[in-house]
């Protein structure tokens, strides 16, 4: 559908009745360039939608959110190192893009998964693994923090991604909502999922995906492309297309993003994740 105004906005959330005492919201931090992450503009307009709620955002790490133009390219093991680097580049991300004004207004908690797996403050995997099994990425068990399991119960677990079109890149094609919770792998560089042309991405997605939403009964995904969004994402031919007012909400995620898909002209059929 299409929206202009904050209350449209949040008029589409409160239909979802989402009574819980927290909401655990996964915007789109990718990085710090224009037309890439989730506005604090739209991220107030969520926190707003729940005035009775706690709220906590999640994220992880990333080479692309760099400070001054500078990217740390480490993985998980080699990125601990820059531990304090990482941590002025998140909060210099948060003060440029204006989000942590928007944190505050709302005292909104962040919780950075990569801190959590580093300060070893995560759930002993095998209580994960009684969750949910059969998964190709077993390391996935030990990345949940025990802050956001010990709320899972309280909680709910929404998924803000930024619509954004890599067609170029068949294993991927769109990132929407369920593709935004790849972004909870807390490993900084996560080339072990892109390498050998990105062999591994959708089973990552997949497992990232089941863990997440088997710990998490309340969900809510949402599809927004209301200020910018992405086409042909990380190729040469990069563009923003500003102000298109697209908004796309729902409980069952592969409807989501499937009705996502279909409205940007994508067959969802040919999105292996999905299928």
């Amino acid at each position: 559908m299409k929206i202009k105004e904050k209350i449209e906005f949040i008029d589409e959330i409160r239909k979802f009745n989402i009574e819980t005492e927290y909401i655990i919201v996964k915007p789109n931090w990718v990085s710090n360039k224009f037309g890439e992450y989730t506005e604090p503009e739209i991220i107030d307009w969520l926190f707003e939608s729940f005035p009775k709620q706690k709220k906590i955002v999640i994220e992880s790490y990333t080479p692309w959110r760099g400070l001054n133009g500078t990217k740390i390219n480490a993985d998980l093991i080699e990125g601990k190192k820059f531990w304090e680097d990482y941590q002025n580049q998140d909060r210099e991300f948060l003060k440029e893009t204006g989000n942590e004004k928007i944190l505050k207004k709302h005292k909104v908690e962040y919780i950075n998964i990569t801190n959590e797996v580093w300060a070893n403050r995560c759930i002993e995997p095998e209580i994960i693994k009684k969750e949910v099994n059969n998964i190709k990425f077993e390391e996935f068990y030990g990345y949940i923090p025990e802050k956001i399991y010990k709320l899972k119960n309280k909680s709910t677990l929404i998924s803000l991604a930024k619509i954004k079109t890599e067609e170029e890149n068949k294993k991927i094609i769109v990132s929407l909502s369920i593709k935004n919770l790849f972004g909870l792998i807390p490993d900084p560089k996560r080339d072990k999922y892109h390498r050998n042309n990105d062999k591994n991405i959708f089973q990552a997605i997949i497992d990232i995906f089941k863990i997440y939403t088997s710990i998490f009964r309340s969900t809510l995904w949402i599809n927004e492309g209301i200020r910018t969004l992405v086409n042909h994402y990380c190729t040469d031919d990069q563009t923003i297309e500003k102000n298109k007012n697209l908004l796309f909400v729902g409980k069952n995620p592969i409807e989501v993003d499937s009705g996502t898909c279909w409205a940007m002209g994508v067959d969802p059929n040919k999105i292996l994740y999905l299928k």
